[in-house]
């Protein structure tokens, strides 16, 4: 595994988390061209920016160096964590849920819609 192949995971995460590449930069405190050039393997990561840049994801940084077919993707052979456990398998749709759930900024929103979510699922079975 090389630079080129850790910035793809990282432009996968960031866009399957709905993150423009501005704001992953403000988040870690770079330009979005750095991001570009990390994305892209033309500039390699410290061990402390790539520490950062997981905790802005908000993922294990170990998870940056998974070579599973399929990891953060639709794909349908999945990448696997510990105990088998799927760790993204999502359609668009799912995808799209996701990103709109991210982009609530009040919690309490955020709760409600959380619990509808959940009541309409009770009510299904």
């Amino acid at each position: 595994m090389d630079s080129r192949d850790i910035g793809e995971r990282i432009r996968q995460i960031r866009k399957q988390r709905g993150i423009t590449q501005q704001e992953l930069a403000e988040k870690i405190d770079v330009s979005f061209q750095q991001v570009q050039k990390y994305e892209t393997g033309q500039t390699n990561l410290t061990v402390n920016r790539l520490i950062h840049l997981a905790d802005a994801l908000e993922i294990s940084p170990e998870l940056l160096f998974r070579k599973e077919p399929g990891f953060l993707s639709s794909d349908p052979h999945p990448g696997y964590g510990p105990g088998n456990t799927v760790l993204f398998r999502l359609n668009k749709e799912e995808v799209n849920l996701f990103k709109l759930l991210r982009k609530v900024k009040k919690k309490k929103v955020y709760d409600h819609l959380i619990r509808f979510l959940k009541a309409m699922l009770d009510d299904d079975h």
